[in-house]
């Protein structure tokens, strides 16, 4: 077991992960964490990026708007642009 203080940075409170997890996990600098709470703690899971670009095709699939479509998926990564219909 790890034990992880608390401090403050700015207007948030941030606790590092233990080497252990981030090797585990396989956790890298820019990464996206879930955190939910559960049964009087938490559970953390990265989101994996197969995930994140099925959410922003879903996303940009669902505007009316092209301009903000395109604008959304200028945001990622070139592999992530396209776009899944609505269903």
């Amino acid at each position: 077991m790890v034990i992880r203080r608390v401090f403050k940075s700015g207007n948030s409170l941030v606790v590092s992960l233990p080497k252990e997890v981030v090797d585990n996990l396989l956790i890298r600098e820019g990464n996206s964490l879930i955190f939910e709470v559960k049964a009087g703690g938490v559970l953390v899971k990265p989101i994996n990026k197969s995930r994140r670009k099925g959410i922003i095709k879903e996303v940009a699939g669902c505007l009316k708007d092209d301009r903000l479509a395109e604008e959304l998926l200028s945001l990622r990564e070139e592999d992530d642009r396209e776009v899944l219909p609505v269903e």
